[in-house]
């Protein structure tokens, strides 16, 4: 790398962590406001949105998630449970997303074994996947209740999903109805299951 790229680069990195810092300080001044949306797909999903989705999809790592053919499939499945965190203004820009569907849809780790496989009341929420800024200010918790409260609209009983096992106790001890079904270690990175019977959870627009 010539010098300079190196201070291209450099102030590129710079620039992109200012703009962080200004999202973040907007949303905790609540300047800027996030809802979420239940996206909806029926044959297709939009095509604006489908790109914003996707950029999104390659933008961000996640330790876990679809392969790109299964995703782009997934966008116009309608089985599909598809969250997008929105801007509250009149463009409404996706800022990210949480997507899912009926477990059998899925090839889980190597050693989980779920017992309601093939039942059909069982929803499996992929990653949440949030946008640098606008992660850390809510965003993840209301699109993770919204996925809750749309899966158990949809009728099924369960959601799973594959999370840090430190954020799963946390869960617990608030109370939520939440089992460990399968441990990972060294990386902790577990199989729950979350129980939509459970009247503890406070979806949005609740009290």
């Amino acid at each position: 790398m010539n010098t300079k790229n190196f201070f291209n680069n450099v102030e590129a990195f710079k620039e992109s962590w200012e703009e962080e810092i200004n999202i973040r300080n907007s949303i905790r001044r609540k300047e800027l406001s996030l809802i979420s949306v239940v996206e909806k797909i029926e044959d297709s999903l939009d095509s604006d949105i489908t790109r914003s989705i996707l950029s999104i999809y390659k933008e961000l790592p996640a330790p876990i998630r679809l392969n790109a053919e299964k995703f782009m499939r997934s966008l116009s499945d309608s089985k599909t449970i598809l969250i997008t965190l929105r801007i509250d203004d009149e463009e409404a820009k996706i800022a990210g997303y949480v997507k899912g569907g009926p477990l059998e849809n899925y090839k889980l780790r190597s050693g989980t074994r779920d017992e309601n496989w093939g039942k059909k009341n069982t929803a499996h929420m992929e990653w949440i996947s949030i946008k640098p800024g606008y992660w850390g200010e809510t965003g993840g918790h209301l699109l993770r209740l919204h996925f809750l409260k749309e899966a158990r609209r949809r009728g099924y009983t369960f959601v799973t999903s594959y999370v840090h096992r430190n954020v799963i106790d946390n869960r617990i001890n608030r109370g939520e109805r939440i089992m460990i079904v399968q441990k990972y270690d060294p990386d902790k990175l577990d199989y729950y299951r979350a129980d939509m019977s459970n009247s503890a959870i406070q979806y949005p627009g609740q009290s």
